[in-house]
């Protein structure tokens, strides 16, 4: 750096260092820069959806996104405001750090994302709570994938036994014979294990998958395939498993690395720790960066002790009929938000219909 600009540096507060770095993005995209890093879950989808409306200055937004998941609902409707606000220009979802789960499904509605080098997503396959277990989650597709398991060791047996009577034999157990003792063998070692497994359970199962899919098509605008979508739902062995910038590249279309000025506004976010903050709080936070009104304190943090404007709009809080500010949206109501895990663990709270069984993504 040459001496005027370690000069300007100097005379610099941290509120206009700040400042200055989130303008300089907001200028190179003419894009409104927006920071969310917490959970997704009512109401703050309703804080971000009245900062939107009230804020909105430029015709691109960048969306600064950590989180590590939270309600399929909220998700839907905070990119659906961002769809809706910024239809003529673009939306591209910057993804810092960490991303996962209902962060991922925001990424499917943006028209491109950023990605830092150590920036990741996370598969959508919705999480259940386990019966008879409290505070324990398992993946949506853990009982589709056993279901789909047994039916392949089911043809197998019968097959296997099939064979061996017919070649042992020497075909002289006809194939009708065969098959039907066959089939009797593999019912005995099957049927055990099928009466073990509650339809009605499975029909749940079913249905909260189809949440991510049907929210995803209903987000997508170009920058996800349905194949890549269905793969992001099913294709990954864990709900932690890391979609870091190259896998991403594999199921996106629009994928890049942040600009020099993206980055350098990234780590000044990372050494205030107001992401770390946000993650490890029960209020996100959120901010339009490239606001006039967004200010720091001295030591480059936002100076909302609770992550949130004290002068919020009453239409920034959740209508009482259940729907958006605008009344546009069809997502379902949510009446619980379990509280989310936190520091490290890719962790989400439910979009549940109730205490006992909700689904989260």
């Amino acid at each position: 750096m040459d001496r005027e600009g370690l000069d300007m540096k100097k005379k610099l507060s941290p509120t206009e260092s700040m400042r200055k770095l989130a303008d300089a993005v907001a200028e190179e995209a003419d894009a409104d820069v927006i920071l969310y890093s917490g959970a997704i879950q009512e109401p703050f989808d309703y804080k971000l959806i009245g900062k939107v409306k009230r804020l909105k200055a430029r015709p691109n937004a960048i969306f600064l996104l950590t989180t590590l998941g939270g309600q399929a609902d909220a998700a839907y409707r905070m990119m659906r405001c961002l769809q809706a606000r910024y239809v003529e220009g673009k939306i591209s979802l910057f993804v810092p750090h960490i991303c996962k789960s209902a962060g991922s499904l925001m990424a499917v509605g943006s028209d491109e994302i950023v990605m830092s080098e150590v920036g990741e997503l996370g598969p959508l396959d919705v999480q259940l709570r386990k019966p008879d277990e409290v505070g324990e989650w398992a993946s949506g597709l853990t009982p589709l994938q056993a279901l789909a398991a047994l039916r392949a060791e089911a043809f197998n047996c019968f097959e296997q036994h099939f064979l061996l009577l017919r070649e042992r034999s020497g075909r002289q157990i006809t194939a009708k014979t065969a098959a039907e003792i066959a089939v009797k063998l593999t019912i005995g070692w099957f049927q055990p294990i099928y009466e073990q497994l509650d339809p009605m359970r499975l029909s749940e199962t079913q249905r909260a998958m189809m949440i991510a899919r049907e929210y995803g098509m209903r987000l997508a605008r170009g920058n996800i395939s349905e194949s890549a979508l269905d793969s992001l739902i099913s294709d990954y062995p864990s709900h932690e498993f890391i979609i870091d910038r190259d896998e991403a590249l594999r199921l996106f279309k629009h994928v890049r690395a942040p600009s020099e000025a993206e980055q350098k506004l990234s780590g000044a976010l990372v050494s205030s720790r107001m992401m770390d903050d946000g993650l490890n709080s029960e209020r996100p936070t959120i901010l339009f960066l490239s606001h006039e009104d967004c200010n720091f304190s001295a030591d480059n943090k936002w100076e909302g002790i609770e992550h949130e404007d004290p002068d919020e709009p009453q239409d920034a809080e959740r209508p009482s009929d259940g729907g958006p500010p605008d009344g546009k949206s069809n997502a379902q109501p949510v009446r619980h938000a379990p509280s989310l895990r936190r520091k490290g663990r890719s962790a989400e709270v439910g979009n549940g219909r109730d205490e006992t069984r909700a689904d989260r993504t």
